[in-house]
């Protein structure tokens, strides 16, 4: 299942403030691994982010399995993983962006990615996309395809090679779907299909499982 949570994740008014003000609310909910991560991180937006996914994956443990357990991660070729036998039959994986978060969780390996749109990026497309990905240049056609990409590298564990334009995205399924968000009234989506675009959404996802 794929949880989405996107901007502003706590407040559209004084977004410094409303960060401060809820980095203190929800610290308790964060696991001391997080909570090391977050302090080292220098900007802003980067603390909200780590922040927000963090709050995420927590709540769609607790929806998908009554999981309350603050989580924590072990790193196996990159991708992060549930450390635990409360997690053991659990596959996780998480995205997140300047327009929102993504979580996904499965019983098999999956992988997530999120993006903003974005215009067209030559250097990009000359190593990731094959011929026909490069025939539409517009900013839609570009991030859902990277997107996809994206999460398919995560979802096999071996990242985006380089030249990974052999790995060719003209097909996939558009689903829809939201629900509400306990996390200060901002807008959670959740859909169990491979792509996602909501009207008028500055971001796009895509979700690669087994």
């Amino acid at each position: 299942m794929i949880y989405l949570w996107e901007e502003p994740f706590f407040s559209e008014e004084d977004p410094g403030r409303a960060f401060e003000d809820a980095y203190k609310k929800w610290y308790p909910f964060l696991s001391r691994q997080r909570r090391e991560k977050v302090q080292a991180l220098r900007m802003e937006k980067d603390r909200r982010q780590s922040v927000a996914v963090f709050l995420l994956l927590r709540y769609a443990l607790w929806e998908e399995y009554g999981i309350g357990t603050v989580p924590s991660f072990v790193y196996a070729g990159g991708n992060p993983e549930l450390r635990g036998e409360e997690f053991s039959a659990i596959h996780m994986n998480l995205s997140h962006c300047d327009s929102g978060c993504a979580c996904a969780l499965s019983r098999f390996p999956v992988g997530v990615d999120m993006q903003t749109i974005s215009p067209f990026r030559e250097r990009v497309a000359r190593y990731a996309f094959s011929p026909r990905e490069k025939e539409d240049p517009s900013p839609e056609t570009f991030t859902r395809i990277f997107t996809c990409k994206e999460a398919w590298g995560k979802y096999t564990g071996r990242g985006l090679p380089i030249p990974c334009g052999k790995w060719i995205f003209r097909r996939y399924r558009r689903t829809a779907g939201s629900k509400g968000n306990p996390f200060g009234g901002t807008r959670i989506g959740r859909t169990g299909g491979r792509f996602r675009s909501v009207p008028g959404s500055p971001c796009r996802f895509a979700v690669s499982a087994g």
